[in-house]
């Protein structure tokens, strides 16, 4: 079979973009089993466990949604088994969904 030195080209760009894109994923997936382990999250990694951005996260700290650390007055943590209270609290059950 013969290609072309544009479709040569073309097949080896995305091979390239879809090698960098598992790259990615699979370095996400890592950060991701590593924020599992951690008892505090930075406002970097609760924000990406709680799927929101870091200025919702601060709004949320701010209504007391849950609470925040700040050891010594550095930087804020939050305890992750807090964002998974808060997460479990606003479960909804079907028949009150669908009322």
């Amino acid at each position: 079979m013969y290609f072309s030195a544009r479709s040569r080209f073309l097949i080896l760009h995305h091979q390239k973009r879809i090698l960098i894109i598992l790259e990615r994923m699979n370095a996400k997936e890592t950060r991701t089993s590593a924020v599992e382990c951690k008892q505090f999250l930075s406002v970097r990694e609760a924000a990406e466990f709680l799927d929101v951005t870091r200025a919702t996260l601060y709004t949320m700290a701010y209504l007391k949604m849950f609470p925040k650390y700040k050891p010594n007055g550095g930087r804020v943590y939050f305890k992750r088994s807090d964002l998974e209270r808060y997460i479990e609290s606003g479960f909804v059950s079907d028949a009150a969904d669908n009322a």
